[in-house]
């Protein structure tokens, strides 16, 4: 049997094909938007900051495979994120190790190599960083938008 006849039959096997449901995947994944909702939520934070069109756009470019965090729930340790700062610089970013609860707010905990800090959850404005199983979900979810 030659290759190409081995690549039809295994084409022809009922067994082999996959029953992949694009929703499941999505609720499995957490991601509980599309790809334009995530684009339209950071175009709208950066709006709502008065940040330049010229500086927003440098953002949205190096936000490109990031997704805005506005829950504390959706954070997910050993993630990692970028931040605005109260002066609306988009900081270049950090490990998020954990999620303290103080009488002082919510702090994140990250790690940047060997630098510990935290981060007021209140003050700043977080993105994390979709991995590549939610880029191709997201990416999937498009295509068979259209």
């Amino acid at each position: 049997m030659s290759y190409k006849d081995l690549i039809k039959s295994a084409r022809k096997d009922e067994e082999l094909k996959a029953n992949l449901d694009i929703n499941t995947i999505i609720n499995e994944t957490n991601l509980e938007t599309n790809l334009d909702t995530l684009i339209q939520n950071k175009i709208d934070l950066l709006k709502s900051l008065d940040i330049s069109d010229e500086e927003g756009s440098k953002m949205m470019k190096k936000l490109e495979c990031y997704k805005y965090i506005d829950d504390v729930y959706k954070f997910e340790k050993g993630r990692f994120i970028r931040w605005i700062n109260p002066s609306n610089k988009l900081m270049n970013g950090a490990i998020c190790a954990d999620i303290l609860f103080t009488n002082m707010g919510t702090n994140i905990l990250c790690k940047n190599g060997i630098r510990v800090f935290q981060l007021k959850y209140d003050t700043n404005h977080f993105f994390q960083l979709l991995t590549e199983e939610e880029q191709l979900v997201l990416a999937v979810n498009e295509k068979l938008q259209w």
